[in-house]
């Protein structure tokens, strides 16, 4: 199975010099005190996606990134390791659904439903702000999620820490939804897997009717006889298929 996996995964592109540091400044500058500057970064965002063939194959939407500056995740991590060493990948995508229909399905408790590769474990809770965040009156949600990732190969469990803010969007009445998330732990399946460190960036930005997904995951990943090289295409197929799957269940219990 792991050689069939290998195969169907590509290397993502290099990002252009210009989006690999718009996609670190969205992580590093998440909680900036000027509203305006994470305003502007998602428009530029909006902007370099026309440049992207968007019903193109997920090849040719997934950028590889460079690390996050470590100072940029002191306070929010529990391990030692170097941020250097954990690599990014992202992948733009254009989901059909609007923004409101995402915005739902972060309120499920059980998120196996659309995490593919957490089909038996996948628990979120709410620790602030839930209504408010949803109702648009508050401007950040946080929640923590008790996650299970398991195939053939490995199963391990491990906690992710996200935080969620709302952003405005020139010439849209709906704002945009930025998420950032930090793995505060290692976590080890014996030999089998080391997560030593994972941190990411979601973006939900309304388009019309339909709303432009971009996700980027940082990840420092020890499976035996793998690089980052290939793991790095295993984890942006793994991104599209999330997203993918997202879709699907919002089409099999009708979206909003």
């Amino acid at each position: 199975m792991l050689g069939l996996l290998l195969l169907a995964c590509a290397d993502p592109i290099e990002a252009p010099a210009e989006m690999e540091e718009l996609t670190l400044w969205l992580f590093e500058e998440w909680d900036h005190e000027d509203p305006a500057a994470m305003e502007q970064a998602v428009a530029n965002l909006v902007t370099w996606s026309t440049e992207v063939d968007l019903d193109a194959s997920w090849t040719e939407r997934a950028y590889s990134v460079r690390a996050i500056a470590a100072e940029e995740v002191e306070g929010r991590i529990e391990h030692d390791r170097d941020p250097a060493d954990a690599l990014g990948v992202g992948v733009l995508y254009l989901s059909p659904n609007r923004l409101e229909a995402h915005l739902d399905l972060q309120y499920m408790e059980d998120m196996t439903p659309v995490e593919p590769s957490s089909p038996d474990h996948y628990e979120r809770t709410i620790v602030s702000a839930g209504e408010c965040f949803h109702e648009r009156a508050c401007d950040v949600m946080e929640v923590v999620n008790d996650i299970t990732r398991e195939n053939v190969l490995y199963e391990v469990t491990y906690l992710m820490e996200k935080d969620f803010r709302w952003v405005a969007v020139e010439d849209e009445e709906r704002a945009a939804m930025v998420a950032r998330s930090f793995m505060p732990n290692s976590h080890h399946d014996g030999d089998k897997i080391s997560l030593w460190q994972g941190y990411s960036i979601d973006l939900w930005i309304p388009s019309g009717a339909q709303t432009l997904r971009y996700q980027v995951s940082w990840q420092e990943t020890e499976l035996p006889g793998l690089t980052w090289e290939t793991l790095s295409g295993v984890v942006a197929s793994g991104i599209e298929d999330l997203l993918v799957a997202q879709d699907e269940y919002l089409a099999e219990i009708g979206g909003r």
